[in-house]
């Protein structure tokens, strides 16, 4: 079940919340405070989200869609939230999103680069097209494995399509100057 230790972890597993609804998570009340809580690994209870409410313990912690968590009575037939170890599911598409991110601003200066020069070197613009074409390739299949490991991760893949999308354009725009 989801275990939780950051507002960035909370702000994640919140978005895979479906509407309407309080999912469990990993955790539950050991007493009436706010930092009285347990997650079922054992790690630490170092970050929380509670709603205002008064905790009652040996409940089940629930999240909801806007990330506010609340308690409910064990055993319960609400729905819960599965995770793959974080150290090896999220920073796996983190880097693969600064990888892509990166390549996107290369291809941003590249695209740059081959309108202030297209009248005049017509032989660098065959190559920056076939460096972006490189770099569109490595995109594409970052933006795969990215699709197939994307929990909740869809957001960022339809920014980087849409930039992919116009660069594609302007690419074949240039294409048509050759």
């Amino acid at each position: 079940m989801a275990i939780i230790h950051s507002k960035e972890e909370n702000d994640f597993v919140a978005g895979l919340v479906p509407g309407g609804t309080w999912t469990f998570l990993g955790g539950k009340t050991t007493g009436n405070g706010s930092t009285e809580f347990e997650w079922l690994d054992g790690s630490a209870a170092d970050f929380y989200n509670w709603e205002p409410s008064e905790i009652e313990p040996n409940q089940g912690i629930v999240i909801r869609q806007d990330g506010k968590w609340s308690f409910s009575e064990l055993p319960d037939t609400r729905p819960v939230l599965c995770q793959r170890s974080l150290t090896k599911c999220v920073p796996e598409n983190v880097a693969r999103i600064k990888k892509t991110e990166t390549i996107v601003g290369a291809l941003e200066g590249g695209i740059t680069r081959l309108l202030k020069h297209f009248s005049s070197n017509q032989k660098a613009i065959k190559s920056e097209v076939s460096n972006i074409n490189t770099k569109l390739n490595e995109t594409e299949e970052n933006i795969e494995a990215l699709h197939e490991s994307s929990y909740g991760l869809q957001k960022q893949i339809d920014i980087i399509v849409s930039y992919l999308s116009r660069f594609s354009q302007t690419l074949q725009e240039l294409a048509g100057f050759e």
